[in-house]
């Protein structure tokens, strides 16, 4: 009698140690998918800065005093954290349609999320 009490405790225990593994796993997993999205929803804010700030200017403007430091030093107030800007290249691109010439400009920029994780994104702005 005493040996099935001991088995039936044990097995109770062996369960429910069980479901507290799956518990905090999937708690573990929602928090880091939640910092991902997070991460995500910074690194798109500092985009639409950047392409905010970069519309601005015209497509025949010099952007040479345009850098990637500039603009985290703009966003972040001089205390640059992350997401930042890692790098900046321009490119004018034309295009003939109907005798027509389009100027583009393209933005690539590279955004350091977090350190060693880079995303790059394309802005294009037209005249």
């Amino acid at each position: 009698m005493r040996g099935s009490l001991l088995t039936e405790a044990v097995v109770a225990l062996l369960l429910v140690s069980i479901l507290l593994v799956f518990g905090f796993e999937s708690i573990s997993l929602s928090l880091t998918q939640t910092s991902k999205i997070e991460s995500k929803i910074q690194a798109t804010a500092l985009l639409n800065f950047v392409n905010g700030y970069l519309s601005k200017y015209e497509i025949g403007n010099d952007l040479s005093d345009v850098t990637a430091q500039s603009i985290n030093e703009l966003y972040w107030n001089g205390n640059v954290q992350y997401p930042r800007v890692h790098s900046l290249n321009f490119e004018i691109i034309q295009k003939t349609v109907s005798s027509k010439t389009i100027k583009y400009r393209k933005a690539i920029v590279k955004i350091e999320q977090r350190p060693g994780q880079i995303e790059e994104y394309t802005l294009v702005f037209g005249l």
